[in-house]
């Protein structure tokens, strides 16, 4: 009889536990959460998963960042969006994870523990976009090769990141973004007979693919100058640009035989 009800409270143990297990594997299908909050008009299907039991920090914390990054996307009240990823940092402390969550979902703001927040979300991958002056040396071909530098004023450069923690891929940018406003450049030569150019173009993108649509400049030498139009197409990849331009020119001299055609190499630097 002893050993009957040992068997039973045994089996009626293993029930319990299975179905705390099957509420606790039910209620964290974030995909589905997220998608069903999304296409919901209120947020009744998250409040719900939070009267679950078995929930644990996790879960809940992930719950508040669903709501808080719906809540974003609708345009809701900013400090009903800070409570609740607040809540959910809270949470889980010096988490990588949700220190990113936090800052994606209030980097246009102003909050405490913003740069920590930073810190912390580059333990797992994060990377800053950087935005301020563009120091960018170049190598052009053709008439040989020369040497020189673009100025952006500003430049914006954001190379390619995974974020990604035990749990998995949180985020990523598999491509380069870079471009500038103005564009100032000069380059030389170092042969006997020097040949230099200056140019300008008005927002110049660099990655992922090279357009340059605006630029001018002027090329000369000891016996004269040229004026130009060049358009450029090329590729870009952190940091690093090849691209191909043709020069038309906009005034004769057609005694000072310029090359037409011109490669460029270039390296992205943001400060």
């Amino acid at each position: 009889m002893i050993n009957q009800i040992r068997m039973l409270r045994t089996i009626s143990i293993i029930f319990l536990l299975f179905l705390s297990q099957q509420a606790y594997s039910q209620s964290i299908d974030f995909c589905d959460v997220f998608s069903v909050t999304r296409s919901a008009t209120g947020f009744e299907h998250v409040d719900s998963l939070l009267q679950t039991e078995y929930l644990s920090n996790s879960d809940i914390a992930n719950l508040y960042a669903i709501r808080a990054k719906v809540a974003k996307e609708r345009g809701d009240d900013i400090l009903s969006i800070r409570n609740d990823i607040n809540k959910a940092v809270e949470l889980m402390k010096d988490s990588p994870r949700f220190a990113y969550f936090r800052y994606d979902i209030l980097w246009r703001e102003e909050y405490d523990n913003k740069e920590r927040d930073i810190e912390l979300a580059k333990r797992i991958g994060f990377k800053e976009d950087k935005i301020g002056i563009g120091i960018v040396p170049t190598i052009h071909s053709g008439d040989g090769l020369l040497f020189g530098i673009e100025i952006l004023l500003p430049g914006i450069n954001s190379n390619p990141y995974t974020i990604q923690d035990e749990n998995g891929i949180i985020s990523s940018q598999p491509l380069s973004i870079a471009m500038g406003g103005l564009i100032l450049g000069y380059s030389s030569s170092f042969e006997e007979v020097r040949i230099s150019e200056l140019r300008a173009s008005f927002l110049k993108v660099f990655a992922p693919i090279l357009i340059d649509i605006t630029q001018f400049g002027v090329r000369w030498n000891m016996e004269g100058s040229r004026w130009f139009y060049r358009p450029e197409l090329g590729i870009g990849h952190r940091g690093l640009s090849l691209s191909a331009g043709i020069n038309l020119w906009l005034n004769g001299r057609s005694e000072l035989d310029f090359n037409r055609f011109v490669s460029s190499l270039r390296y992205v630097n943001v400060f």
